[in-house]
């Protein structure tokens, strides 16, 4: 059972593989190359996209190279201008953005600094320094007077 050209999967990857790379086989990834060749001498449909896509490919090899007008050449060259804080260096850009992180580091910092001095002060007082809570007694529930022998 034949399949039409336009459902034929081989035909579809061909067309991909063209768009993608071009006409020039050399280009193409050394599977890929191997691939179109055999497609291109098994399949008289495949021979004739690559024909035509090399046709393609020297047509647009002819186009003039287009050059930019005057207008076009004044509106990158002024981009500095317009845009006078993208100008500067890349080590600036960083240590701009890098001041937010240094800032919420030390936030963070002095915020448990304080929390730890606040514990502290508050077990300080404690009458109970001596007895362990019952989460502490299951921790270590060894008894350590008694000595392990292997």
């Amino acid at each position: 059972m034949s399949q039409s050209p336009k459902t034929d999967p081989r035909i579809l990857r061909l067309e991909e593989l063209l768009d993608t790379h071009g006409a020039d086989l050399e280009r193409w990834p050394d599977a890929e190359r191997a691939w179109a060749r055999g497609a291109a001498e098994e399949s008289a449909e495949a021979a004739a996209l690559i024909t035509r896509a090399k046709r393609l490919d020297a047509w647009l090899d002819q186009a003039p190279a287009p050059t930019p007008s005057p207008a076009l050449r004044r509106a990158v060259a002024e981009i500095p201008v317009r845009h006078p804080h993208a100008s500067g260096s890349a080590g600036a850009w960083f240590f701009a953005k890098l001041w937010k992180a240094i800032v919420a580091g030390a936030l963070a910092s002095a915020l448990g600094v304080a929390v730890g001095v606040a514990t502290l002060d508050s077990q300080a007082g404690s009458d109970d320094e001596g007895v362990w809570s019952d989460d502490e007694g299951l921790i270590f529930s060894a008894d350590l007077d008694r000595e392990v022998v292997p």
